[in-house]
């Protein structure tokens, strides 16, 4: 393996005090793959919270390109080299599209300035089957991940965390994900992904690593 893109120690991640899963230790290095899977509630989501700052750790550690994940560290983590997709992202129900990417690429890092808007508009029109004036709110829960799913990819991440980025999704669309994240990866990307059991031959993974509650 090379220099480790992300490393989780032993991480016991807690909310309010608790602790939620047993101990979870991985390590990826850049274009690699690792999983995560485990029943419903056994934890998955919150240790991949826990990975990017936003849940505190009871116990282990977690770095991120060398650099140690500490709670509350998460805006600084994206501005440098990490993306989040949470399973369920809350988006602005009346912003349309295109003022959904508009704000998007006024927050966005350096990386990806040269990002042509035109060209963001029209492939997210493509994914979704739908106008760039089109509001959110009318979008299946699905294609609102799609979008998210791209223009998190625009911001050239050293490490995304997709949160179940397949759930929702039609054959087509989930084929067309399954590639375009394949993609980030053959461009040296590295992604941990939360998923089904069942979901997990669609990964080809390099690391599998099962979430146990405690």
């Amino acid at each position: 393996m090379g220099t480790p893109i992300v490393t989780v120690d032993n991480v016991v991640s807690e909310i309010a005090g608790h602790p939620v899963h047993a101990p979870v230790s991985l390590q990826l290095a850049a274009a690699q793959l690792g999983v995560l899977t485990g029943g419903n509630g056994s934890g998955k989501t919150s240790l991949l919270r826990a990975i990017s700052g936003e849940l505190r750790i009871t116990s282990g550690s977690v770095r991120i390109c060398g650099e140690a994940v500490r709670f509350g560290s998460t805006w600084r983590l994206t501005r440098s080299f990490l993306r989040m997709i949470p399973q369920f992202p809350m988006h602005p129900p009346d912003l349309t599209i295109r003022e959904y990417l508009n704000g998007w690429y006024l927050c966005r890092p350096v990386s990806s300035w040269d990002v042509n808007l035109g060209r963001v508009t029209e492939e997210l029109e493509e994914i979704t089957g739908h106008s760039r004036h089109t509001a959110l709110g009318t979008l299946s829960h699905g294609q609102r991940r799609l979008v998210d799913i791209r223009l998190s990819l625009y911001a050239r991440p050293q490490l995304l965390l997709a949160d179940e980025p397949l759930a929702g999704l039609s054959q087509q669309r989930l084929d067309w994900c399954v590639a375009l994240l394949g993609e980030f990866r053959r461009q040296g990307g590295t992604l941990l992904v939360v998923a089904h059991t069942a979901e997990r031959h669609l990964w080809n993974a390099d690391c599998t690593c099962e979430v146990f509650p405690i």
